[in-house]
């Protein structure tokens, strides 16, 4: 039997579970909601490309590169594999970071892992099991939801336009439509899609009965990792399962105290400077950032406060031109404004918006 207290324990355990998987689904709908690219955001399964550097009033990617120009896509896996195709790339540094829909980095095609020759990729989904051609190197993804961010390195606006060129050549298309003169259709953006809230504002606005019932509905096609089971196990106690939405009349009680814990203890994680350890008033972030096992703690409270974050050793420190000095600093641990030169800098305007949202009630 499972008391009050410790089922309200379960319970935010499960939303910090949950958290990354209900955030990146609706950072996708916010972001997918458009009938054409622009503005970094582009209908499923096309790229959005960024075709200068952003200022400081661009938020959509937390404390973006100095000398990349991005190219960002979500991609829907569900019913078909998508091919993604490479140009030429010489000795120009570029990558294309995968997350699935937990925030994991499962692949990274670019520079340092495959080399600047032309490459072809099919990015396959978790219940594909037809077979793919030969000639194209398969990437399997853990779930159906993914997060694509492509990073091309630029020495400035004078080499925007040799950036563009490479940008432009950079393809996503159906394994259906591959070797075909494919089009993207035009989007169809989501009807009841809040597109100027921003997501993470969003998920914190959520009710018991809606976070838990997406994470539901979630895991039915992103599927939580084998590790997970031990976890999931005992959220079933509480309903938590991959399945249907949750029914009101079966809601568990815990969820909604729950939802208000997990909350309070990854806003205390991230305001106390423990995601990381501190060296000299400079928070390190850990090793484990961008694949994360079982710590569903640092997995949350990173999406909360750094959702996209990156390999720390490998790609945020690629070291190209004189903009290419990589930090590994997360955050200041005195909230002074850090150098805006790694894709691991979280910067001052990002925590201040964090304060915004205060724990659910």
């Amino acid at each position: 039997m499972t008391s009050a207290a410790e089922a309200s324990r379960l319970a935010a355990d499960a939303y910090i579970f949950g958290y990354p998987l209900v955030l990146m689904d609706v950072t996708r709908h916010v972001a997918t909601s458009t009938m054409q690219p622009a503005l970094g955001r582009a209908p499923t399964n096309c790229f959005a490309h960024m075709r200068s550097l952003p200022d400081a009033s661009y938020t959509d990617i937390v404390s973006p590169n100095a000398d990349m120009l991005y190219s960002v896509a979500w991609l829907d896996l569900r019913e078909q594999p998508m091919v993604l195709g490479l140009p030429e790339m010489g000795a120009r540094y570029y990558l294309m970071q995968l997350l699935d829909g937990w925030t994991n980095v499962f692949a990274d095609p670019g520079t340092r892992t495959t080399g600047g020759e032309p490459r072809e990729f099919a990015i396959v989904g978790p219940d594909w099991r037809e077979p793919v051609p030969p000639t194209l190197a398969v990437i399997r993804a853990p779930t159906n939801m993914v997060w694509l961010i492509g990073r091309t390195q630029t020495d400035g606006p004078h080499d925007y336009t040799n950036v563009h060129a490479a940008q432009d050549k950079y393809l996503l298309t159906p394994l259906s439509e591959w070797g075909t003169a494919y089009q993207p259709p035009i989007g169809d953006p989501h009807r009841g899609v809040d597109r100027d809230t921003p997501p993470a504002e969003q998920v914190a606005r959520m009710d018991a009965m809606t976070f838990f019932g997406c994470l539901n509905v979630l895991m039915q096609t992103n599927p939580p990792a084998p590790n997970d089971r031990q976890a999931l196990a005992r959220f079933e106690l509480l309903g938590i399962r991959p399945g249907p939405p949750l029914a009101e009349d079966g809601l568990h009680p815990a969820l909604g105290a729950g939802i208000s814990a997990g909350r309070t203890r990854l806003l205390e994680l991230s305001h106390r400077h423990v995601v990381g350890h501190v060296v000299n008033g400079w928070e390190f972030t850990p090793r484990d950032v961008g694949r994360y096992g079982t710590n569903y703690l640092l997995r949350a409270a990173i999406a909360m406060i750094g959702l996209g974050a990156n390999l720390r050793v490998a790609d945020a420190e690629h070291g190209s031109g004189e903009m290419g000095q990589w930090c590994k600093v997360a955050r200041c641990a005195n909230r002074a404004l850090a150098r805006d030169d790694g894709d691991d800098i979280v910067r001052q305007h990002r925590l201040e918006q964090r304060d915004r949202f205060p724990p659910h009630t």
